[in-house]
């Protein structure tokens, strides 16, 4: 899904129906570089009829919540590249314990193809 500035995007597949479903991230690009996740980036979708919210969750701790799956999807590459920029650039010794493993979780599972 194109980022409004169309310089990322992630390439979801989606198991399941509209309302609950699996995305699966095996390519995205962030910060015009494309990258190859290994194992693939799973989150699981599900629809909160009451709130009429999209609901997701899944690797590296990420919960969204959107009122359309184009938006989820929107929101999921805009964390994601936060996080990218945000912890797998930084240097580690700026970096918190916890948000050095989650620098070595990013860079371990994205590698640029």
């Amino acid at each position: 899904m194109p980022n409004p500035n169309g310089a990322n995007s992630v390439s979801p597949h989606v198991d399941g129906d509209s309302a609950n479903a699996h995305i699966e991230l095996k390519e995205l690009s962030l910060g015009n570089v494309p990258y190859r996740a290994g194992p693939p980036l799973r989150f699981h979708v599900t629809y909160d009829a009451e709130n009429q919210l999209y609901d997701l969750d899944g690797d590296f701790e990420i919960t969204l919540s959107a009122k359309s799956r184009p938006e989820l999807l929107r929101e999921l590459h805009a964390v994601l590249s936060m996080l990218w920029v945000d912890y797998a650039k930084e240097e580690p010794k700026r970096l918190s314990p916890k948000a050095r493993d989650l620098r070595t979780e990013l860079l371990g599972r994205l590698r640029a193809t």
